[in-house]
């Protein structure tokens, strides 16, 4: 029994002393959700998702994300039946997503850092506007921008703007990302409005905030990021603004040097536990 106490713990320690010193690098699967109610009514969310490479620090807490490889896009088709909103001419909203580059850095208090937590969400929202094929399509970017530094919109921050100089006008105001509490507000009958939140998280397979980037029975942590969105505009019925919320969802993928280690501590133990058998049926 001493020995396979002493084996486990040399087992465990040989996963820490791993964990410290392999890559940084982690496989995650990632969902994406973009929801603005109040553009057109009754519209679900857009969603995208997919799987990527990211690179982060080493240790169970999570301080330092960064995204380096990924496929993770969506597009979601939504018909439009409201006849309020079809009379308007819109008759289907076609939304895609996707997800940019960027750096997530988690200060001590657990909200994100707002010089390095850039990620964009490129894609846009098209309302097609009296034909079904969409051949007419009213385009709402979600980022804008020629060059990176000047990208704007949905996870940065800034407008992105469809009709700068049309008599159609509609603009997208994003704001980074944070782990902790985003607000939007939401205006009421009497013309006044109140804050409506989303809440960001981050957390590990036992549930810990400081135990992110761990790996227990095949399980990894779980990040969750939320960034507001407002949109306004001029002409046609875009003039009232309505907000709603992005939801970026990472969840890390089981280390496989870990998975090889727990593997051959788990068959090292087995083996042990064989030969103390069959020492016993000699006795």
């Amino acid at each position: 029994m001493r020995r396979l106490s002493i084996c486990l713990v040399v087992g465990l320690a040989c996963c820490l002393w791993a964990r410290g010193a392999s890559a940084e690098l982690r496989d995650f699967e990632a969902q994406l959700e973009l929801g603005v109610p109040g553009l057109v009514p009754g519209t679900p969310t857009i969603t995208a998702s997919g799987v990527g490479v990211a690179n982060v620090n080493p240790g169970a807490a999570l301080e330092r994300f960064e995204i380096l490889d990924h496929a993770i896009h969506g597009t979601t088709v939504i018909p439009v039946t409201d006849p309020l909103v079809s009379n308007g001419g819109i008759v289907k909203v076609i939304g895609t997503l996707g997800l940019g580059r960027g750096t997530f850095s988690i200060n001590p208090t657990g909200y994100l850092a707002s010089s390095a937590n850039t990620l964009p969400v490129p894609g846009e929202i098209r309302l097609c506007l009296l034909d079904l094929n969409c051949g007419a399509p009213l385009p709402i970017p979600l980022t804008g921008g020629v060059t990176f530094n000047g990208v704007r919109g949905v996870g940065i921050g800034g407008y992105a703007t469809f009709g700068q100089l049309g008599m159609i006008r509609i603009s997208v105001h994003g704001a980074p990302w944070t782990i902790g509490t985003a607000t939007v507000p939401v205006p009421t009958e009497g013309g006044g409005s109140f804050p409506l939140p989303a809440y960001g998280t981050r957390y590990g397979p036992l549930g810990f905030t400081d135990t992110t980037l761990l790996t227990l029975s095949g399980e990894g942590g779980v990040l969750q990021a939320v960034t507001p969105i407002t949109v306004s505009g001029v002409g046609g019925s875009f003039t009232e603004p309505t907000a709603g919320f992005a939801t970026l969802r990472i969840s890390f993928l089981p280390e496989p040097a870990s998975l090889v280690l727990i593997g051959s501590g788990a068959a090292g133990l087995l083996v042990l536990a064989r030969k103390r058998r069959h020492r016993r049926h000699k006795r």
